[in-house]
Formats: structure tokens, C-alpha cells, sequence
């Protein structure tokens, strides 16, 4: 890279926060640049080390990281600047090395702290000083506004940020006669590309015929069917196929709300845990976690135990599992739930009266007696309903792990969570990649987004992309109404 090529970027501490490895994009061997980091920023990491959850996660292991850079860095840290690549750095330079600009004094009102200003300052100084293009990146809008008011180029962290024409469907629909049950997939390489797993659907009429690629070959596949569900429309029959598919490790789910895509998650969950036939997958527990990210006001604090705090939050897969145990016709799985209840009930009856002024409150369990899938499930510990939160440092072998709400996730996250599946384990992510919560996601930013992006693959790549499957869902089947207000409002 020419001299007058090479860029100045200073960080700001949202991006650290978004992806503790950032640095590294900016400092690659053909990309030698600066990078340029505020005391302040260190020192609010160092304040962000103690909170609970991910933030907390992500400072630590940003500081892990600068520290070992230091460690094999040339050049003295002790003049403020390391070279982790060959001719890039990491420079951090104490506040006496540059002032506050008179022109900030004016944007106080846009800014959430003197952290903030400290790092305007730094790049204001730089842009003053040298020669070299000084870029501020921040996930922050109100700093980036402020830093262009001042002249300063500012931009957002793109490295992790998805085109909307990688965000593909999984599905599409292909000329009848086109294609048949065992044609090679170079048939289709001509039109457009053509990735693993990728799904195909004929129409003639009424009759539909769906088909997959594996293993460079177009196979047309059945009717699956799940635990209690039967797939409705085209989408749900694929995602059925993939969701019992045991080669296909890691599937994901996406498209607005009502398209039955926990539902089918959790149906197909049910299946190969319960009913081990060896003609789909076979795992040893059911794995269900959401983010806690409130949708408007956080409701607080809550007491009671974990399971009653996850109550508020869990009720989507509550209500679901209650919906996987309606019917008229009973199970065996229902009636051993109804036998294991009921022993429950004479074992404790004795205690009853005893314990009742020592528990007063009714656990979440006790409320939920009609769920006879998840009682059965939870009294044979086939499943576990918990919070993201727990999954981290943890190996999950042998499990069907399914991550609801996953667009609430960043990339950072997501790949957290994916590397925890130890041997055996499918991991769905399921999400509406239009409706996220986090205000610092967005419908490319996003963790969900991020694996479709990422994680699709041609048949001749040189990753073994045939582990994972995508599939976007369109049709609402939830209610009438639920599809009218997708549709108009």
C-alpha cells in the first residue's frame, strides 16, 4: 500500500463493545494503517469490565486482546505505540498531547460524556496535524454528526456489515421441467448462483414439487412431518427438511411475525428428542434461549427464582409448547406427564400444609399444569428453557439448541453461541430481521443477518458449507388478523 493510501482511524468505545476484535480489521498486512484509541476509551472499558451479561464480556476480552498485542508487539509501549503487523499501529496517546477544540464547546448538547469529547478531540487534533486521512468510527450517530459538523470524515463500523442482496431467501421458484429428482446442480449455475442446501420449487396448477441440493446433486424431497405439526405452504416443508435433516448442523429461520418459524423450530426440537427412530436426527436434550432484550421499558427488576424471572420473557415458547400439547387424541408423552404429575402431587401432598407458609408464591411450573410437553420434558430433564446469558464458556455436545430472537443479537454474539455446539449439536436460529429491538442493530448489522451473509456457500467453495441450511419465510399462518396487519400496517 502507497504511503499517501494509508488512513488514521480513531475508536471510539461502541465499537469495541460491538465487536472487541475491530481493531484487527483495520490493521491487516495489505491494510497497514493507524489506529488511534483516547486514555478515555480505556478507561471507560475498564468501567464497562464490571457490568453483567455482554457488554461486560466484550470489554474483558478487548482488554485481553490489547493486552497480549502489547506482549508481542515491536517497539516500546511505554512511547505509546505498539506494531502488532508490519507496518501498522496502535497508538495511544495521553489527553496533555492535545486540547479540547474551542468549536466543541457549541456540541455539548449532542454529547453523552466527556469520553465522547475526549475522542473528538483526538481525531479534531490529528486532522489538524497531519497529512495522513483521518477517519472517527463510532457506532455512536450523535458523535459521528458531531464529528462531521467539526469536519472530521466519521463513518460507522462496516466491517460486519451485510449487503442486502447477501440476505437470500433459501427458496426459488424454478421453471417446470427444468429440473428432475437427480440432475447434477450445473443445470442451474448458468442462471444464477446456486448455494448449499438451497431449496427449488415447481408449480404446475395445484401440484408442488420441492427440491434440495446435496452434495451437488438436485434431490426432490417428501412431505416431512414433525412431532404434531404438518408443514402448511412451501416455506414450512423446507424448513421442516432442514430442521430434520441430522447433516445439516446449523439452520436459520427468518421473516416476519406469524410465519411459524419458532413453532417449527421447537416441533421438529421435540421430535428427535422424544422419538429416537434413527430416521432423523437423535439428540439428547431440547436447548431453548432468547435474548432479554425488552421490546419499548425495561419491566425492572423481578424476584422469585430463575424460572420465575424468565417467565415474562419465555411466555413466546410457553405458549408454543401449549400449542404442541393441544389435541384430542392424547400421547403417550401426555399421559406420562399426567402420571408424573400426579405422583408429584400425592409425594407432596403430605407436605402441603407445611410448606405452604414457606412458599407462598405459586412457581412459574405450578402455573403452567396444562403444558403437558414441557412437564413431561422437565420431569425427564429433556429440556432446558434459559437465558443467553448462561450459554457463554459453556460446550453443548449432543443437543438441539434453539436461539429465538437471534436478530437481537450482534455478530459477536452470534459466533459466541455457535462455537459452544460441541459434537452432535444443531443449533437454530430463528428471527425477524425486520423488527429489531437493540438500538445498535440494525437489518444489516445484525447477528442473524450476519450468518446468512456469511455462512452461505457454492457447491465448489472451499468450506464445507453443507452443515448449514436457510430458510426465508413470507406466508403469515398465524390469523387472519396477524396477516392483515403484516400487510397494511
Amino acid at each position: 500500500m502507497a504511503k499517501k493510501d494509508r488512513k488514521i482511524y480513531v475508536i471510539d468505545t461502541s465499537v469495541l463493545i460491538y465487536s472487541p476484535l475491530a481493531i484487527n480489521e483495520f490493521l491487516k498486512k495489505d491494510h497497514p494503517n493507524s489506529v488511534y484509541i483516547s486514555p478515555s476509551v480505556l478507561f471507560e472499558i475498564d468501567k464497562l469490565k464490571k457490568e453483567k451479561g455482554y457488554t461486560g464480556d466484550a470489554a474483558m476480552e478487548f482488554s485481553k486482546w490489547l493486552e497480549e498485542s502489547i506482549r508481542k508487539s515491536r517497539g516500546k509501549f511505554s512511547e505509546g505505540t505498539i506494531h502488532p503487523y508490519d507496518g501498522g499501529s496502535i497508538n495511544i496517546r495521553p489527553q496533555s498531547e492535545y486540547e479540547m477544540p474551542k468549536e466543541l464547546s457549541r456540541e455539548e448538547s449532542f454529547l453523552d460524556s466527556n469520553v465522547d469529547k475526549d475522542i473528538i478531540a483526538l481525531a479534531k487534533s490529528l486532522k489538524d496535524k497531519r497529512n495522513t486521512p483521518v477517519i472517527l468510527v463510532s457506532r455512536d450517530i450523535n458523535m459521528r454528526i458531531v464529528a462531521q459538523r467539526l469536519g472530521i470524515t466519521a463513518e460507522d463500523y462496516r466491517a460486519e456489515r451485510i449487503k442486502k442482496e447477501d440476505i437470500y431467501s433459501g427458496l426459488r421458484l424454478i421453471e417446470k421441467g427444468v429440473i428432475k429428482d437427480g440432475d447434477s446442480i450445473d443445470k442451474l449455475h448458468s442462471a444464477e448462483s446456486v448455494y448449499r442446501n438451497q431449496y427449488f420449487y415447481t408449480m404446475d396448477g395445484d401440484v408442488i414439487e420441492v427440491f434440495r441440493e446435496k452434495n451437488g446433486k438436485i434431490v426432490k424431497i417428501p412431505v416431512p412431518k414433525g412431532y404434531k405439526i404438518t408443514p402448511k405452504n412451501i416455506e414450512q416443508k423446507c424448513a421442516m427438511d432442514a430442521l430434520l435433516d441430522p447433516n445439516i448442523q446449523l439452520v436459520t429461520l427468518f421473516g416476519e411475525a406469524g410465519t411459524g418459524k419458532t413453532l417449527l423450530a421447537l416441533d421438529a426440537g421435540i421430535k428427535q428428542v422424544l422419538e429416537k427412530d434413527g430416521k432423523y436426527g437423535s439428540y439428547k436434550k431440547l436447548y431453548v434461549a432468547r435474548p432479554i432484550v425488552p421490546m419499548g421499558r425495561d419491566i425492572g427488576y423481578l424476584p422469585g427464582s430463575e424460572e420465575m424471572k424468565l417467565g415474562p420473557w419465555m411466555d413466546p415458547i410457553f405458549d408454543n409448547l401449549a400449542f404442541l400439547s393441544e389435541g384430542t387424541q392424547k400421547t403417550k408423552f401426555d399421559e406420562q406427564a399426567e402420571e408424573t404429575e400426579c405422583r408429584k402431587k400425592h409425594r407432596g401432598r403430605g407436605q402441603k400444609q407445611k410448606n405452604r407458609e414457606t412458599e407462598p408464591e405459586e412457581s412459574y411450573e405450578e402455573s403452567n399444569k396444562e403444558n403437558a410437553i414441557l412437564e413431561y420434558m422437565k420431569a425427564k430433564r429433556l429440556i432446558d428453557i434459559k437465558a443467553l446469558t448462561y450459554i457463554r464458556g459453556r460446550s453443548i455436545p449432543g443437543q438441539y439448541i434453539i436461539i429465538d430472537e437471534s436478530q437481537n443479537l450482534t455478530p459477536h454474539e452470534i459466533k459466541t453461541i455457535i462455537s459452544r455446539a460441541g459434537n452432535g449439536t444443531k443449533i437454530v436460529l430463528t428471527g425477524d430481521i425486520m423488527q429489531i429491538d437493540r438500538y445498535n442493530l440494525d437489518m444489516q448489522t445484525n447477528g442473524l443477518s450476519h450468518v446468512i451473509g456469511k455462512m452461505k456457500g457454492e457447491p465448489n467453495s472451499a468450506h464445507d458449507n453443507s452443515l448449514y441450511a436457510n430458510i426465508g419465510f413470507i406466508d403469515v399462518v398465524r390469523s387472519p388478523l396477524a396477516e392483515l396487519a403484516t400487510l397494511l400496517l
